[in-house]
């Protein structure tokens, strides 16, 4: 029923940050599943960072769309020079790009 799924998140939260010694902050981690459906989410991210863009890449080809992201990378890197990029490609990946963004 709907009364077994409600939850008290403040309460979970306050009793995780008493056991943990830690307490919430204003950071927030979203899960981007499938490229097709996470690629304006994607590019909304990068285009929009200030100060960070960090990002997993589970496979990067040397494709249209891999080049596209390699690309609007680059160009947050000249256009926001201080802008921390990382990422964290899959083993796979550098070999299938054959280029580790020049």
């Amino acid at each position: 029923s709907q009364t077994d799924l409600a939850v008290d998140l403040p309460a979970i939260r306050a009793k995780l940050d008493r056991l943990t010694g830690t307490r919430s902050t204003r950071n927030r981690v979203t899960l981007l599943h499938l490229g097709k459906t996470s690629r304006p989410e994607r590019i909304r991210l990068i285009d929009g960072a200030k100060r960070t863009v960090f990002q997993t890449i589970p496979y990067w080809f040397d494709d249209e769309e891999g080049r596209f992201f390699r690309d609007l990378i680059r160009e947050k890197k000249r256009t926001t020079p201080g802008v921390d990029v990382r990422l964290i490609l899959d083993w796979s990946s550098p070999g299938s790009t054959g280029d580790f963004f020049g």
